[in-house]
């Protein structure tokens, strides 16, 4: 498995956009909001709206653990 090349494809989207899709996010796909620069995944019934976001690298200050670089 090492030697293999994965493409992961990101589905994206404006905020208008997402908030008029209906069909939900395959499970495990990716889609991304370029309006608030967010991330999300799908699970396969769920709204892309009604998802949870991921944390992104900007948002990482306060998810510093104890021993980590500042």
């Amino acid at each position: 498995m090492a030697d293999e090349t994965r493409i992961i494809t990101v589905k994206r989207g404006t905020a208008t956009q997402w908030a008029n899709e209906i069909a939900p996010l395959e499970a495990g796909e990716l889609g991304y909001d370029s309006t608030n620069k967010q991330y999300k995944g799908g699970d396969g019934s769920s709204a892309y709206v009604s998802l949870s976001r991921f944390t992104t690298e900007n948002d990482t200050d306060y998810l510093m653990l104890e021993g980590d670089p500042a």
